[in-house]
């Protein structure tokens, strides 16, 4: 019988202009999954990316985040994935979503990637959309490219909320994980 593997991957943008923008959700939230967890987490640069190995529930976990830039997400979590032996179905992303209001937090398995560049990468990547998502609604601009709002900073308000929409996604990915174990 062979060990469950799974990967989570959280997106954003590298670099401390983009830390606290709505792009950088992804990478917030697997943060603080990474704080929830009882062991402590060793990130190394690997695959043009931030990488870590864990586990949780007896689950063998690969973090990742792909610090290539968001349109070019795919390339460095394909390689992460191949060299982990892991496939899509046992992936879950963590990412913005411009769809849904701030604050949301909501599982998807399958599907396109509408429009978000991210998701578009890797499944150009991949070759489809098979694969579980974490969408974090960071909600729609009132007027204004969608492109300078993700990319621009949290308001206050909303930083400070945060943390309790990072704890719903912190508690879906930890249900993934259970039934993906007991699957």
């Amino acid at each position: 019988m062979s060990t469950l593997r799974l990967i989570i991957v959280g997106l954003g943008n590298p670099g401390n202009q983009y830390a606290r923008t709505r792009h950088n959700a992804g990478f917030l939230a697997l943060d603080r999954f990474v704080d929830e967890l009882p062991l402590p987490v060793s990130w190394r640069s690997k695959y043009d990316g931030d990488f870590a190995e864990t586990e949780l529930f007896s689950v063998k976990l690969v973090l990742f985040k792909p610090m290539t830039f968001m349109n070019r997400s795919g390339g460095p979590l394909q390689q992460a994935m191949a060299s982990s032996g892991i496939s899509a179905q046992d992936m879950i992303v963590l990412h913005d979503e411009v769809e849904l209001p701030f604050g949301e937090v909501r599982l998807k398995k399958d599907g396109g990637h509408k429009g978000h560049n991210g998701l578009r990468d890797i499944m150009a990547r991949l070759g489809n959309g098979d694969f579980h998502r974490v969408r974090i609604g960071v909600g729609r601009p009132e007027k204004g490219e969608i492109a300078s709002y993700v990319l621009g900073n949290f308001r206050p308000e909303e930083l400070d909320r945060f943390g309790e929409v990072a704890i719903d996604s912190t508690r879906i990915v930890e249900n993934w994980i259970r039934e993906r174990k007991s699957g």
